[in-house]
């Protein structure tokens, strides 16, 4: 059985009448991921990242399995182009990804924790 990189990335979202995400292509191709909102586009990242990791845990036992590979290779990209959208427009999602010049910037000012605004109000 086939399972192309849309099958996958298919949302289910009713927005179009064969219920497939009319944006899928293109977020696939890294087109149009600041379309979404931050938490769709972190959603997305998260079934992304599943999907490519469910199919590592795959091949290693179908190492041959070409048409895996492919899939595997073509979710990767797609997880990497919605990471570098997310992390552009809403700064890193993990301290690995921060810039070497401020290892902390996911703690500014406006990312502050709920009880550190506590204060402010």
């Amino acid at each position: 059985m086939k399972i192309s990189a849309d099958e996958v990335l298919n949302c289910g979202c009713k927005t179009a009448p064969d219920n497939k995400c009319a944006g899928n292509q293109e977020m696939q191709n890294g087109n149009d991921w600041d379309s979404l909102g931050r938490t769709e586009l972190l959603r997305r990242i998260d079934e992304i990242g599943f999907a490519a990791y469910d199919l590592q845990l795959f091949l290693d036992t179908h190492r041959d399995c070409e048409e895996a590979l492919e899939l595997y290779k073509s979710l990767t990209f797609t997880y990497r182009a919605a990471v570098k959208a997310y992390e552009a427009k809403y700064g890193p999602l993990s301290a690995m990804n921060s810039s070497d010049k401020t290892p902390f910037e996911w703690v500014s000012d406006n990312l502050k924790w709920p009880w550190q605004k506590e204060g402010e109000m």
